[in-house]
């Protein structure tokens, strides 16, 4: 623009008062023909169906990450049940447990503090 001259139309809104925002990109091959007729199959927008695609992966990159994370749950409580098991076993035969057996059997502990007494 050049100086004195007057900018045509309503003033651009802030990020504060904006909904949404643009995000462009470019895309390859017939990806927008294939985003166009989905989004009319479900009666969106391109833009809404381009949206709610993007959501969709995240969303579903945090059930798998959430799976993972039960799983490994899982096997360590899994662990530490074996480890209590070894643990009675070698009591009850009269033998000492080494401290990573005593350690693994009694699991963190249950104040949410580390081993030094500081909160994690």
């Amino acid at each position: 623009m050049t100086a004195g001259k007057k900018r045509r139309g309503r003033p651009p809104k802030t990020d504060a008062e904006r909904k949404s925002r643009n995000l462009t990109f470019r895309s390859r091959g017939d990806l927008r023909d294939r985003l166009q007729e989905a989004a009319q199959k479900s009666g969106r927008s391109l833009s809404e169906e381009i949206e709610y695609r993007l959501w969709k992966s995240i969303v579903d990159d945090d059930k798998s990450l959430l799976v993972e994370l039960q799983k490994k749950v899982a096997a360590y409580e899994l662990q530490r049940k074996l480890a209590a098991d070894v643990l009675q076993r070698k009591l009850a035969a009269g033998e000492t447990p080494s401290l990573a057996e005593l350690l693994l059997a009694a699991g963190p502990p249950p104040d949410g503090k580390d081993e030094n007494g500081e909160t994690k």
